[in-house]
């Protein structure tokens, strides 16, 4: 029983100093800052933005019908999703794998979609962004 008990506080503070050391590492990466835009001004802000725009920037971008979307960053999500699948859809059409292009055609149509409930500048402006930042 003796045995048992050492070795479960062995365990526990080997847990301990393990999670220790994990917390560490996390106090190193960046803070997040997050910024509410109004629907159009995406742009504008961009030019404005007085920081330097990093992946964790992000911009939560206001949609046409006023409603800010529960994802912070779907806007960016949306066109990068867009630039993967419009991408896939190219490069499976190209090697004849029709059933994949296909299918990336159907989730870019649906991206499409999406895309269509925000302001047709805050969206070029979020895609000059994600090209400009190599992202």
């Amino acid at each position: 029983m003796k045995n048992m008990t050492l070795l479960l506080v062995v365990l526990v503070l080997a847990v301990l100093a393990c999670g220790g050391s994990g917390s560490s590492s996390q106090a190193t990466s960046p803070p997040r800052e997050s910024i509410r835009i109004k629907s159009g001004e995406l742009r504008h802000t961009i030019q404005n933005y007085s920081g330097t725009i990093t992946r964790s920037t992000v911009f939560n971008v206001q949609k046409l019908d006023g409603a800010y979307d529960n994802r912070e960053n779907d806007l960016r999500e949306l066109c990068l999703d867009y630039n993967y699948y419009h991408k896939e859809v190219i490069e499976q059409t190209a090697k004849g794998n029709t059933a994949k292009a296909d299918k990336a055609r159907t989730r870019l149509n649906q991206i499409n979609t999406w895309l269509n409930a925000y302001d047709e500048d805050d969206i070029q402006a979020m895609h000059t962004l994600i090209k400009n930042k190599g992202w």
